[in-house]
């Protein structure tokens, strides 16, 4: 007994499941304002009514990258989606500029760059205007180490 999958039929439910989401927020939202204000609340219920092509269209993109995610061209895009989530872990502990030791070289070989001397110019010049712009021109707190 194999059922077939019926995208629009899948369709419909997650566009009714959305749209109930949508009231079911409007309408509590409104209860707990203590039911004072009814225009922003309407406001929203029209703005949110708008949007069932826009879900439709999020839908069926979401089945087409199904099919793109899957392919060996995008190992790179992944790579580089997994440095920056190291990056902004280290951001915090390492502070900007030794994270961006790491990341900006890591980025630049990952992206094809192999010439040493050309990353390390990279680095330092794209850390140095870092510094220059935000923390001496702009007067920025940027994020620093841990242990300092």
């Amino acid at each position: 007994n194999l059922r077939v999958y019926n995208p629009y039929f899948a369709g419909i439910i997650f566009l009714a499941a959305f749209m109930a989401l949508g009231i079911f927020t409007a309408f509590y939202c409104w209860l707990a304002a203590g039911k004072n204000d009814r225009y922003p609340y309407g406001l929203f219920l029209a703005l949110f009514s708008t949007c069932p092509v826009w879900m439709m269209q999020f839908y069926f993109a979401l089945q087409r990258m199904e099919v793109v995610l899957g392919l060996p061209a995008n190992r790179r895009v992944y790579l580089v989606m997994g440095i920056m989530v190291v990056y902004c872990l280290l951001l915090n502990v390492l502070g900007l500029y030794i994270s961006g030791l790491i990341l900006i070289p890591a980025l630049m070989w990952v992206l094809g760059e192999r010439n040493k001397k050309k990353t390390a110019i990279v680095t330092v010049v794209a850390l140095a205007a870092i510094y220059v712009i935000f923390s001496l021109i702009l007067g920025t707190k940027l994020p620093e180490p841990f242990f300092m």
